[in-house]
């Protein structure tokens, strides 16, 4: 039994679903890694911790070594659920984006190739 995985779609009327489709699977993938990824920076009481930028900058002075952060702005608490949303939200934009235009270009690459060869006439 011969089994072929196809990523791209034999027709360019099939590209809309299938970038729908994998624009879903990226979404909920990276949803995932980030939810995991803030697992540990929750506290108990459901709320992440949230570090402000740095606010002075200080070197050892040695030439090989990069300045180092010395003073941080105040860490603030944000509600774990507002966290989640806002990278749901951003997460989908984001990837949505970058994968609705990558899939039309390949759309765009699929038409062309399409016409070309319909203008080929067989010997």
């Amino acid at each position: 039994m011969h089994f072929e995985i196809k990523f791209l779609p034999e027709k360019t009327k099939q590209y809309p679903l299938r970038i729908l489709i994998y624009w879903i699977i990226i979404w909920a993938s990276l949803f995932l890694f980030s939810t995991i990824k803030i697992l540990p920076s929750i506290s108990t009481n459901g709320l992440m911790i949230k570090k402000t930028t740095c606010l002075e900058f200080a070197s050892s002075g040695r030439f090989d070594e990069e300045e180092n952060c010395v003073k941080y702005g105040k860490s603030y608490f944000v509600p774990v659920g507002a966290e989640l949303l806002d990278a749901f939200k951003s997460i989908g934009i984001y990837s949505g984006v970058i994968t609705w235009l990558v899939g039309l270009m390949l759309m765009k690459g699929k038409s062309i190739q399409d016409k070309k060869e319909l203008g080929k006439t067989p010997p």
